[in-house]
């Protein structure tokens, strides 16, 4: 009879091997002569060797499990989409409601407030405050048969002049940096130059 071997203990075995590799480099790890990037290049073909059967490894144990796990989100996620997406529908015209029914409100606060004062045509700031008392304010509730929708203030943000914004909060795009470079595009402000990366031979 085959004993099957786990995923488990092939990377129990291949671990034992990589610690020695490991364990030789750290943060510190400095190359300063010749047999020292000899050694370091011995470690580097090692190490890539173990990368590789680390890989294959994982793969092998996560594949049928990844297949079963892509399966069942094929089947959900449509049907979930549908549901996020009229969330948000009914979210985002919930909260312009809200924030149009406020607006208007306060504009009409701002207006009795306006006439406070002395004399024909101003309010007295005990009628005024009779008025205010009186305007609707929307509700920070909304029941219904199922449940309540409450509204809560969130703090919020959009950026209207990106000019205007400090260098300090913008990122460059990096990604994008780099295909206009594939590309043959340099950008200004950007330094180029060549980086010499080691690969197995």
């Amino acid at each position: 009879m085959t004993k099957t071997i786990t995923p488990e203990k092939e990377l129990q075995v291949i671990e034992k091997e990589v610690v020695p590799f490991v364990g030789k480099i750290n943060e510190k790890f400095v190359i300063a002569n010749p047999k020292q990037m000899k050694e370091a290049s011995e470690i580097r073909v090692q190490l890539k060797a173990y990368e590789k059967q680390i890989k294959e490894k994982r793969e092998s144990a996560s594949k049928p499990a990844y297949a079963a796990y892509k399966a069942i989100m094929n089947m959900f996620n449509p049907l979930e989409s549908k549901v996020k997406e009229t969330l948000a529908i009914i979210s985002n015209e919930m909260s312009r409601y809200q924030e149009e029914q406020d607006a208007i409100a306060e504009a009409a606060k701002q207006k009795i407030e306006n006439r406070i004062g002395e004399g024909k045509g101003y309010l007295k700031p005990e009628t005024a405050i009779e008025k205010m008392d009186a305007i609707t304010e929307p509700a920070s509730v909304i029941s219904s048969e199922s449940g309540n929708t409450m509204f809560i203030n969130k703090p919020d943000c959009e950026v209207e002049d990106i000019s205007k914004v400090p260098l300090e909060y913008l990122v460059p795009d990096m990604v994008k940096i780099r295909e206009a470079m594939k590309g043959g595009t340099k950008i200004e402000g950007v330094r180029y130059f060549i980086r010499k990366v080691p690969r197995n031979g």
